[in-house]
């Protein structure tokens, strides 16, 4: 077991998970040794933060988690970012996503190097008739206002709006998904609050109370000594780490969706890809709304994989007016469901139909490009 100080609560939780699966923590762990009710690890995040993150390693019901809105996914995601939580992080990329804007998905995106967001946000703002709020615009920061306000001047003709796929390449030639280079943008969401970046320090002296979620032990029974509370910043201070026992640092390029390649072999993965996605199945009528939102948010990913590989599978661009048409009606799909939990049965199966088939005219028309028949892939 492991004793954890956050704020004035003692949590006590089993080690195994924070070893298993972080060198951050293997590395507190080391330096600090054990811990103890007198003498726990003190971390500063918020309660609330560091209960959020807790609800995934200890999930009251394994087939939901505990944290439902965007703000409590953001503070999972950004303890899982400075942890180096690599698997709960993309859990937390993943659930956040269908709650996201465009105007979330660059500010949470470029705060926590999620790269995939950006070039889709992006074209979004730019499709969309409204200007950048003044909300927005200080969500953004400066650097960030500027280069959307010039991207959505280069997406006009006039009054006249680009063709998309000329619009997507615009946006990738304006940003080059340009992550991570220091700008100081907010990590929240609308009508939400700031989530503090996580830090080890020691703290002047704090009353310890129970917590609802861990094994605690009365405010009473700790003493509170400034000089038995041991932070990995105090441990670092007296032994400094070799470049071995430093975390590793998550890439800023990672990219979901494997990079297509003019190969039998890259063009036998898509066809795979393209069957596994043909047997998942829309949520009936009867679903939750999680459901329902979780499976539109794999119609999106699947429309951009499609989207990635038509690009070298479809090199003429053959199918760009139903590329178009399938993620006006994601969009109008999403909208819907943020407005309403409800979600007819028509309004997942059509385009869930369309993208199996948009896949299949991948296949068709690169095989008649290429000259692979089926028994070549």
């Amino acid at each position: 077991m492991v004793f954890f100080l956050v704020e004035d609560t003692l949590f006590k939780v089993h080690s195994f998970f924070f070893e298993r699966d972080s060198e951050y923590f293997r590395t507190m762990f080391r330096l600090h040794g054990s811990s103890s009710e007198s003498r726990p690890i003190v971390l500063d995040v918020s309660i609330s933060s560091f209960e959020s993150f807790l609800g995934v390693l200890y999930p009251v019901h394994f087939a939901q988690h505990v944290a439902t809105t965007a703000n409590e996914w953001i503070a999972i995601l950004a303890l899982a970012t400075e942890w180096s939580f690599a698997t709960i992080r993309t859990l937390a990329i993943r659930e956040l996503f269908p709650f996201a804007s465009p105007i979330d998905k660059i500010v949470v995106g470029i705060r926590y190097d999620i790269n995939e967001w950006l070039n889709d946000a992006y074209v979004a703002i730019c499709e969309r008739p409204e200007a950048v709020t003044k909300l927005e615009g200080e969500r953004l920061g400066l650097d960030e206002v500027i280069k959307i306000s010039k991207m959505r001047q280069d997406a006009r003709i006039g009054y006249k709006l680009l063709a998309r796929c000329d619009l997507v390449a615009m946006v990738r030639q304006s940003c080059c998904c340009e992550v991570g280079d220091g700008r100081d943008i907010p990590d929240v969401v609308d009508g939400g609050t700031n989530v503090s970046p996580p830090e080890v320090r020691v703290p002047e002296g704090s009353a310890i109370r129970g917590s609802s979620l861990a094994t605690a032990e009365p405010s009473n029974a700790v003493p509170v000594d400034s000089n038995s509370l041991v932070t990995l910043n105090t441990a670092l201070d007296a032994n400094p780490p070799t470049p071995a026992d430093s975390p590793p640092q998550l890439s800023s390029d990672v990219d979901p969706i494997p990079a297509p390649s003019q190969t039998l072999e890259s063009f036998q993965r898509f066809c795979a890809d393209c069957s596994r996605f043909s047997a998942e199945k829309p949520p009936l009528k009867n679903n939750s709304a999680k459901r329902n939102r979780q499976f539109a948010a794999t119609m999106l990913l699947e429309w951009e994989r499609l989207r990635v590989n038509a690009e070298v599978f479809d090199p003429h661009q053959t199918l760009q007016v139903e590329f178009t048409s399938i993620k006006d009606m994601l969009d109008i799909l999403k909208q819907k469901m943020a407005k309403s939990s409800k979600a007819k049965p028509d309004d997942l199966d059509l385009p869930y139909a369309r993208l199996l088939l948009l896949g299949h005219k991948i296949i068709r028309v690169h095989r008649e490009h290429s000259g692979w028949t089926e028994t070549n892939v």
